[in-house]
């Protein structure tokens, strides 16, 4: 997985897409709150993942035994 960097995101797109779910006008600091919390909730489903893999993997091995 690539780390993105703040320079690598258009704000100006972010705005664009959010804008007519909300009534007062979106501003950069918005966007980067907006984006900020999308790549917060894509980390917490892959952690959820890893922790149900991980939770399956051990499931197994106690069987196993």
């Amino acid at each position: 997985m690539r780390l993105i960097k703040n320079n690598d995101i258009d704000y100006e797109k972010i705005i664009v897409a959010w804008q007519p779910f909300y009534k007062d006008p979106l501003t950069k600091e918005d966007a980067y709150e907006i984006t900020t919390n999308i790549f917060n909730l894509a980390n917490l489903f892959l952690k959820w993942e890893e922790e149900e893999k991980a939770k399956k993997d051990m499931d197994k091995q106690c069987k196993g035994a």
